[in-house]
Formats: structure tokens, C-alpha cells, sequence
């Protein structure tokens, strides 16, 4: 990745910059800066959002990300006594531009292609698909869920077929996981996802990044011989295993025996967040796949 694009970069992870402060982050001249960010202006990546006052010396100009560049549409596959599809565009400050919700007895493979392709015509700005899942998604198709009449489909090549717009596909509990790290400022954690009805659920981060394991089934613990309800079995698991700092749960049984301490020497237990939501947290990590997907795309040929 050359210069102009970590330049680039920096405005996803911190939508507003001064020419001084990127100069001191990446360590380039103020000539190169400058030519960046006209050069990213140009491509509309950017905009300038007039000068700091002055503290003595010449105001600092200032530049922040053009968020209406792009927008992502994130889709959301949920089941719980119903099946659940959310389908949120949002813009690259993570800002919902239009939300469409659909509880239904079957959520058919067609039914969200079918919306797909009613949002992405609406709104040609969409250039990024981003589907939550609940269950195994491996190279491309579905081969594990709940959401039994996804299986044997190749969801992201339908996508990419369909729209030629880039796609990426990910299990919902690890999505929660992402956006759990990234609205506590965690760079290791695990989120534990205990429905009612359907097989526990794990998503992993470590050392910042998501732990998916071979053929991305890490964190699969519906196949460890516990029972659906031994919350305190599955974190003692995690504590030996993994070691997380932090185990986020999140608990829709409400069984009063849950929350048995376990069997971990309390100097190696990690924190326990019990937290009241799910979706926030995967539409917080929904938004972190899509700025890093972003992040590793190269400038246009010619532009540089």
C-alpha cells in the first residue's frame, strides 16, 4: 500500500485531520501532505473544512473524510421464534441513510437478493454489501445456520454476480464481537451469544483481530457436549482455552442459575460484561469490516 493511500486510511480511522497532524502521523514532508490531500480531494475521498484558529502562528487547515462518498448497505440475519432481515444503508461515518426491517415465519434466499437489488438501484452510491449470519460461512457459501434454506448457497457470489458490488460475509456472533471491541476500545475479548432456542454462539477477537480457526468455524461451541444452558462451563472453556481479558455475554435464556462464577482460580477468570443488547454490537462490527475492506482498496489506475 503506497503513501496517498495510508493517507487515505488515516480518514477512516479519524474522519478529521489538520496537514500538522498527519504530517507527525505519517512522517512525510508538509509538501507531500499537501499533494495528498489535493490529490484526494480531487478523487472527492475528502474535503477541507476551513482553519483552527490560529494560536499565534498560521491557522491549521483542516480536511475530513467525505462521508457521503460511498455508503455500505449491512444486512442483518437474525432468528429467534421468528426470522429477522435488516437492511440499514449508512454512510462512511457509520450514519443510517435508510433502514428497512422484515420478521417473517421464512426468510427466502430470493427475498433478500430481491431487496438487494430494490436498495442498491435506489441508491447507486452503494458499493459495499456487508451480510451478518447466523451461522458458518466458508469460503464464500453457507454450510452451518439456522437459517436452515441459506445452506449450500454461495451468497457472496450471488451478491457479487447479481451487482458486481464487492461483498463480504460474516457469522453474526462474530460481528458482535468486532463492534463490542470497537465501542469499548477492547483489542482482545469474546462474546458468548446464548439464545433461547437455538445452539450458543462464540465470536473471538485476539490481539485486535477477528479468530476465525480453519474453515472459520473458531468459536463453534453448540458441537462441545454441554448443555444449551451452561453458561458457566462454556466460560470456564474460554478462561483454559483462550484466555480473553474480557467475556461479553449475552443471555435471552433469563435463567437465574446462569451466572454461577464458575471453576477459574479467581486470578485467572477473565471480566464478565453481561450486556442487554445484540444488535448494536453487530451493527458496530458490521460497520469495522466494512472500513477495513475499505482500507484495502487501492486508488483507481491513473489517480495516483
Amino acid at each position: 500500500m503506497n503513501q496517498i493511500e495510508n493517507t487515505r486510511n488515516l480518514f477512516y480511522d479519524r474522519p478529521s485531520w489538520t496537514k500538522n497532524e498527519l504530517a507527525v502521523r505519517t512522517s512525510l514532508s508538509m509538501a507531500g501532505i499537501t499533494k495528498h490531500l489535493s490529490r484526494l480531494m480531487e478523487l472527492n475521498y475528502i474535503a477541507f473544512d476551513g482553519t483552527n484558529d490560529s494560536t499565534g502562528g498560521r491557522p491549521s487547515k483542516r480536511y475530513v473524510l467525505h462521508s457521503g462518498r460511498s455508503h455500505v448497505l449491512c444486512i442483518r440475519l437474525r432468528k429467534s421464534i421468528t426470522e429477522h432481515a435488516v437492511f440499514e444503508v449508512v454512510d462512511l461515518l457509520n450514519t443510517p441513510v435508510l433502514t428497512r426491517t422484515f420478521q417473517k415465519e421464512r426468510l427466502d434466499p430470493i427475498f433478500i437478493l430481491d431487496q438487494a437489488a430494490d436498495l442498491t438501484s435506489q441508491d447507486p452510491k452503494i458499493d459495499l454489501i456487508i451480510v451478518s449470519f447466523p451461522g458458518i460461512c466458508s469460503d464464500g457459501q453457507i454450510v452451518i445456520g439456522d437459517l436452515k434454506q441459506f445452506l449450500g448457497h454461495d451468497l457472496k457470489e450471488e451478491i457479487r454476480s447479481r451487482f458486481a458490488i464487492e461483498c463480504v460475509i460474516e457469522n453474526d456472533v462474530n460481528c458482535a464481537c468486532i463492534g463490542y471491541c470497537r465501542l469499548h476500545g477492547q483489542n482482545d475479548a469474546a462474546f458468548l451469544y446464548l439464545p433461547k432456542n437455538d445452539p450458543v454462539g462464540c465470536g473471538l477477537v485476539l490481539n485486535g483481530r477477528l479468530y476465525n480457526g480453519q474453515h472459520h468455524f473458531a468459536g463453534e461451541l453448540r458441537y462441545l457436549p454441554f448443555d444449551h444452558l451452561s453458561l458457566p462451563v462454556f466460560i470456564d472453556t474460554l478462561s483454559c482455552v483462550i484466555a480473553p481479558k474480557i467475556i461479553a455475554v449475552y443471555d435471552e435464556t433469563s435463567s437465574p442459575l446462569q451466572k454461577d462464577a464458575g471453576t477459574i482460580p479467581e486470578p485467572y477468570r477473565p471480566v464478565i460484561d453481561y450486556v442487554d443488547r445484540l444488535d448494536p454490537y453487530i451493527a458496530a462490527g458490521m460497520y469495522s469490516i466494512a472500513v477495513d475492506t475499505l482500507k484495502h482498496r487501492k486508488l483507481e489506475k491513473g489517480t495516483l
